[in-house]
């Protein structure tokens, strides 16, 4: 379980308006609520047919549940949820994936991999959401590790950033007023505050409040305000207030 001891307002504040400044690209979403959940499952995407049916034998040796891909585009056409999404790290695949999960959806462990371990794409793949990177041909122990029964257990840290991730791919929906809103309404501002800062009415202070509700998916203002600072958590983990328990 984590704890945030206090909340250093000001601070989320100053990276959420510098995460404001960043979120106008890119603004692809989707939902697949009601999706079928594969329990002990493992999604596979994998471009070459013989690999992917070798790694899916090699998973269903080890009583693990495989749902084998060919890209990205085919599970959007047919979609289940699975605790691990075991990617071949080729093209824009990882960032395609992430991106089609839905703004509000379960995030799940992503583990990238690819035959060589070439630094600059592992750091790339992890900045996108990669959990995890492996290389092919796998190795049993580093296998096992990675999709076995202890592979959803994740640790304080990466729970974090996990939420981040979520937090940030849901805020990409809104619009740059509904983010300045949001920003003032991150600091406690009121509506009527708000309409003086940005010299707009209140009504229209509202009106992008009901509207950044209906888009996130957010059940109220204060999980708007949530999803905010949750955005700018990944900068906040070494601040003396957060502890792990």
């Amino acid at each position: 379980m984590v704890c945030i001891a206090y909340v250093r307002i000001n601070r989320s504040v100053t990276k959420f308006r510098h995460f404001r400044g960043q979120v106008l690209q890119g603004r692809r979403t989707g939902s697949h609520k009601g999706r079928p959940m594969i329990a002990n499952g493992v999604v596979l995407i994998d471009s070459d047919s013989k690999r992917r049916a070798e790694i899916a034998h090699i998973l269903r040796g080890k009583d693990v549940h495989v749902e084998p891909y060919e890209c990205v585009a085919d599970f959007v056409r047919y979609p289940v949820k699975a605790a691990i999404y075991l990617i071949r790290d080729e093209g824009d695949v990882i960032q395609e994936m992430l991106d089609a999960d839905g703004p509000l959806d379960h995030l799940p462990v992503v583990v990238a991999y690819s035959d060589e371990a070439d630094a600059p794409r592992i750091v790339s793949a992890v900045k996108m959401g990669a959990s995890n990177y492996i290389i092919w041909p796998f190795d049993e122990t580093i296998l096992e590790l990675t999709i076995g029964p202890y592979a959803a257990k994740t640790s304080n840290i990466a729970l974090i950033r996990s939420r981040v991730l979520r937090a940030k791919r849901t805020l990409k929906c809104l619009t740059e007023r509904e983010l300045e809103v949001l920003e003032h309404l991150a600091r406690g501002l009121s509506s009527k505050e708000i309409a003086i800062e940005l010299k707009i009415s209140p009504r229209t202070v509202e009106i992008h409040r009901a509207n950044m509700i209906v888009k996130t998916g957010a059940k109220n203002a204060y999980h708007l305000v949530r999803l905010a600072a949750e955005s700018s958590l990944d900068e906040e983990l070494q601040a003396p207030g957060l502890i792990a328990a």
